[in-house]
């Protein structure tokens, strides 16, 4: 998935979130500034917390310290893990 298509993905979650209004009754302007908000809140996951690695290592029955440099761990299932973690901690 490219960075345009989650920007607008998390656009629309952070609106849906936040409002009843339906997306498509937004204006261009609104909806832009929603997609700015988005990738704030995308570059503000790419550092993982402390619990999001914890979560990834135990995914792989790994203690909190061990290397995920496995080449058999799926990446997808890990950054999963690590968000469900963060989603968890508020």
């Amino acid at each position: 998935m490219s960075e345009t298509k989650i920007s607008k993905r998390v656009a629309r979650g952070i609106h849906e979130a936040i409002s009843q209004i339906p997306w498509s009754d937004l204006s261009e302007t609104s909806r832009r500034i929603t997609r700015v908000a988005a990738v704030g809140a995308i570059a503000a996951m790419r550092g993982p917390t402390e619990a999001m690695i914890d979560a990834a290592h135990e995914k792989w029955n790994r203690g909190p310290g061990t290397s995920l440099d496995n080449k058999d761990a799926d990446a997808r299932h890990c950054w999963q893990t690590m968000i469900d973690a963060a989603l968890r901690d508020q």
